[in-house]
């Protein structure tokens, strides 16, 4: 019986350490968030595969280690929108969350997040028009935003701020504007072209980005993206609660290329993948404190009790 016993308890050792080995990492991407994630098709329906962006840079590096460091056998990707990833996440249906994710007190109930990896905030798009009294859009009350997201419970306060700096916006200070939320941001954008919105509030690097392709695509000129930033987002990639072997590779990588000091370490580094994936833009003195204030030490491994 004690043989049994024992044989039993090895073999479900054996069991566990092969399904740690063999289960594949899951990166849940954003198809619709510019530069930092979207699929090689704008609605996100082609081959997964296909994904691009800085944080997808960033977790793409983060897998290769993993798989490296024999945490997992392979990644894959999975196509997440913004109302379910943090769901996604806490369900066990991805492992990693790789898109623009603000970082927040409530969302640290269901999601362990990376260090930092990004500094932004939130702005307004809009078209802008000549004679603000003589407005003609079809729902001039109606502002357009993404669901289940931080931007959607500042977006009244933005516009109201927006409204009183730029008569171009085109209302009146006291009118009361209503919001429409949007599945993803290329919906959105389409509402403002064709003027069922009269604006649309977001990350401000992921407007720029849609403007830049719509005027490639559409040759729209009369598109705004504010000057402003209205919010201030600290980003992260999220992680699954529970799997701190998977939260101490992903620190690692971002903590060795925040470290672009080292010799060795010139060639790749974080501003290296930033200005691959925002070309020409010039990033603040504050994202480079924020990336050196994360340069933590590997240290002493602590033995794992008995």
């Amino acid at each position: 019986m004690l043989l049994f016993s024992l044989v039993f308890l090895f073999a479900s050792i054996m069991d566990g350490d092969c399904q740690d080995t063999n289960t594949v990492l899951i990166l849940g991407v954003r198809a619709d968030a510019p530069p930092f994630s979207s699929f090689d098709d704008e609605n996100g329906d082609g081959d997964p595969t296909q994904a691009s962006g800085y944080t997808v840079d960033l977790c793409n590096r983060i897998a290769k280690r993993a798989v490296q460091d024999g945490l997992y056998r392979s990644f894959d990707y999975k196509k997440v929108e913004a109302a379910d990833r943090f769901d996604a996440l806490k369900n066990g249906e991805i492992n990693m969350l790789c898109g623009a994710s603000t970082v927040t007190l409530e969302r640290m109930r269901v999601s362990d997040f990376s260090l930092f990896t990004f500094l932004s905030g939130a702005s307004v798009m809009y078209r802008e028009k000549k004679d603000p009294e003589n407005d003609e859009r079809a729902n001039p009350l109606k502002v357009g935003v993404l669901g289940e997201t931080t931007t959607e419970a500042e977006a009244n306060h933005i516009l109201q701020d927006l409204r009183k700096k730029n008569n171009n916006f085109g209302l009146p200070v006291h009118e009361k504007l209503k919001l429409q939320s949007f599945k993803n941001h290329y919906q959105g954008l389409e509402a403002l072209k064709k003027e069922e919105i009269i604006a649309y509030v977001a990350d401000r690097e992921i407007l720029l980005a849609l403007r830049q392709k719509d005027m490639q695509d559409s040759h729209t000129t009369d598109i705004v993206v504010s000057e402003d930033y209205y919010t201030s987002e600290h980003y992260a990639i999220g992680l699954g609660i529970g799997n701190p072997d998977l939260r101490f590779i992903a620190n690692s990588v971002l903590s060795e290329l925040y470290d672009w000091d080292q010799a060795g370490n010139r060639n790749e580094n974080i501003f290296t993948i930033l200005s691959n994936n925002f070309p020409k833009k010039r990033f603040s003195k504050s994202l480079e404190t924020l990336f050196r204030l994360q340069r933590i030490t590997r240290g002493r491994k602590i033995p794992a009790k008995e």
